[in-house]
């Protein structure tokens, strides 16, 4: 089971890019209006399914941390209730993408590419490609794995 569960190590390269990225800061006492997000979302496939058609759910819910001189980091708390998300992935593959991109942007509330163009994802993930490239790229890599190429 240990080798069936076992993650792979991150590549070398990778490592170095990681650390070339990194940028350290003093500790948060020191910096007024710091405040740090969180996200964690999970899913399930198939949750339903009817003829070649099946049903996604996504579930997300942040939380934010913002500086304290006592404690570093206090949390906030959740910004919003937990959201969820249904969405509907019928066989045809066009449609089948569109339907779960719609879905993520549904649970962040802005679109994807959105999202992609002010992370940090561009630095790490970027490999030297134009922004547009870049976030085209990472849109794909969102996507769950079971989710073919369109």
């Amino acid at each position: 089971m240990s080798a069936w569960e076992a993650r792979p190590a991150i590549p070398e390269d990778l490592q170095d890019k990681i650390r070339e990225v990194v940028t350290p800061f003093e500790h948060t006492p020191k910096h007024k209006n710091l405040v740090i997000a969180g996200v964690d979302g999970s899913g399930d496939y198939p949750a339903l399914s009817y003829a070649d058609s099946f049903v996604y759910i996504s579930t997300a819910t942040a939380t934010t941390y913002e500086s304290d001189s006592t404690s570093g980091l206090r949390e906030v708390g959740p910004q919003s209730e937990p959201l969820i998300d249904f969405a509907w992935l019928p066989e045809s593959n066009e449609q089948r993408t569109a339907n779960i991109d719609a879905a993520f942007s549904r649970l962040v509330g802005v679109p994807i590419e959105s999202v992609l163009e002010q992370s940090d994802y561009l630095q790490l993930k970027g490999m030297g490609q134009s922004v547009s490239s870049a976030v085209k790229h990472l849109v794909r890599q969102s996507r769950p794995h079971w989710l073919a190429e369109s």
